[in-house]
């Protein structure tokens, strides 16, 4: 390598040493004193906070999730994830003839296409179904179909 080179490289180094070193000192910033109080107002006034919290007067339940009603009386379901705390609205469900709720019945729509019985709901991932004949369906399949058309059991 010749002289001329290493003056070169030598050169370029400690150029680049001088404008790291002017970058991470700078000079402090001139602020009036009208700068000063309203800094002073916004640091007294808390904004709020963008990210959801539990209500306080939220209850909690043994599984570690939170229940809550609003002033509008919708009633909420709050948990803690790994992503801040989350939220869902509890919707009332109705029960079946015989007393009891489907886990799905709030999410699932049936169609009723002659033998069979198309059941469909709707997922993150767009609408998940399937069809199941009428003769095959178990007794929520069954329950669900009958609530949701009650035309059916009047033909049956």
């Amino acid at each position: 390598m010749g002289e001329a080179m290493k003056s070169i490289i030598i050169f370029l180094t400690f150029t680049a040493a001088l404008a790291a070193q002017d970058q991470t000192t700078t000079p402090p910033a001139k602020t009036t004193t009208a700068k000063k109080k309203t800094a002073a107002k916004k640091t007294t006034e808390a904004p709020p906070s963008p990210f959801l919290t539990v209500p306080a007067g939220a209850t909690q339940n043994p599984d570690g999730t939170y229940n809550y009603t609003d002033k509008d009386g919708k009633k909420w379901n709050y948990w803690k994830s790994p992503f801040g705390v989350m939220r869902s609205e509890i919707k009332p469900t109705t029960p079946t003839a015989d007393g009891k709720t489907p886990s799905t019945l709030q999410y699932t729509s049936t169609t009723d296409k002659g033998d069979t019985v198309r059941f469909e709901r709707q997922t993150p991932f767009g609408p998940m179904g399937y069809d199941r004949k009428k003769s095959e369906m178990s007794d929520e399949e069954r329950s669900l179909f009958e609530l949701q058309h009650p035309e059916s059991k009047a033909k049956q």
